[in-house]
């Protein structure tokens, strides 16, 4: 089970809200899931205009953190294309 871990240790960077929102979006099992179904997860009620590009924000933010605070585990995406929905999942294996 992959759990976003706060570090104690003092070179640990933490997570935001939005970000714990997005990871809690995402499929443990590692199937892949699109940016549409995120913002649905960091958004409930009623997302902003720009919802897509925001949720891409937030989770180029989430990647580098994961990698900075070496996860056993890291999120993998495809590039984009166009309107293109983005597919996101989770991969065994993060920088140690």
């Amino acid at each position: 089970m992959h759990i976003l871990q706060e570090k104690k240790k003092p070179h640990g960077v933490k997570y935001s809200p939005r970000e714990k929102a997005l990871f809690k979006g995402l499929p443990k099992d590692g199937k892949h899931t699109t940016t549409q179904k995120l913002v649905k997860a960091v958004y409930k009620n009623s997302p902003p205009f720009h919802a897509r590009t925001a949720v891409l924000v937030i989770l180029r933010r989430l990647i580098n953190k994961i990698e900075f605070n070496k996860e056993p585990f890291r999120i993998a995406r495809t590039d984009g294309y166009g309107s293109k929905p983005i597919e996101v999942w989770l991969e065994e294996g993060g920088k140690q």
